[in-house]
């Protein structure tokens, strides 16, 4: 979940850079600018949620077009992405 003090915000966000940055630099062999929070982000209203909100931000960061996650549609969200995950799991067993 985002803080909401701005100075917490910085200070995560100074985390995810020093940490996060130079990871995916090395690994994709390039240089990347931080450009901070600059996509919007849901905000889950319970403990259990930080996965679905999570994957539902990297969908739109790939896909702009992916609606923003929220709390009424957790449910409905949450058997979607199990159903796509046994999906590829039955493919990838049928392929052996």
């Amino acid at each position: 979940m985002e803080p909401q003090s701005p100075s917490l915000k910085n200070e995560r966000h100074d985390h995810i850079k020093r940490r996060f940055l130079p990871f995916i630099e090395a690994y994709w062999e390039t240089k990347f600018i931080w450009k901070g929070n600059s996509l919007g982000q849901a905000r889950q209203n319970d403990g259990s949620s930080c996965g679905p909100c999570a994957i539902n931000l990297l969908e739109r960061l790939v896909n702009k077009e992916i609606p923003q996650w929220t709390p009424q549609k957790a449910a409905g969200y949450r058997s979607k992405l199990f159903l796509h995950m046994a999906h590829c799991l039955i493919e990838e067993m049928v392929s052996i």
